[in-house]
């Protein structure tokens, strides 16, 4: 997946989408990949997610997911760095 920070409505966002320079089977899978993790994020409202805000589909026809931004880097960065975790808790 290929992740940038963006702004939409005055707000920072994060976009996801699929990494258009790796393989086309690669391709393929992101885009399920995506398509899952959008259709579970719409279904999602917790104050400890980061809320969905929507897609789009780009000019190519791949899908971009849009969520609100969380400084700190990943939840896998997190995970995996307990020292970082434990500054926030």
């Amino acid at each position: 997946m290929k992740t940038e920070v963006g702004h939409w409505l005055g707000r920072p966002v994060l976009l996801k989408s699929v990494d258009t320079t790796r393989s086309d089977d690669e391709q393929a899978r992101m885009r399920q990949r995506l398509t899952a993790e959008i259709q579970s994020m719409a279904r999602m409202d917790h104050p400890n997610i980061v809320q969905f805000l929507g897609f789009y589909i780009t000019p190519n026809r791949d899908v971009c997911c849009i969520t609100e931004f969380a400084e700190g880097g990943t939840l896998r960065h997190l995970l995996d760095n307990r020292n970082v975790l434990e500054r926030l808790t």
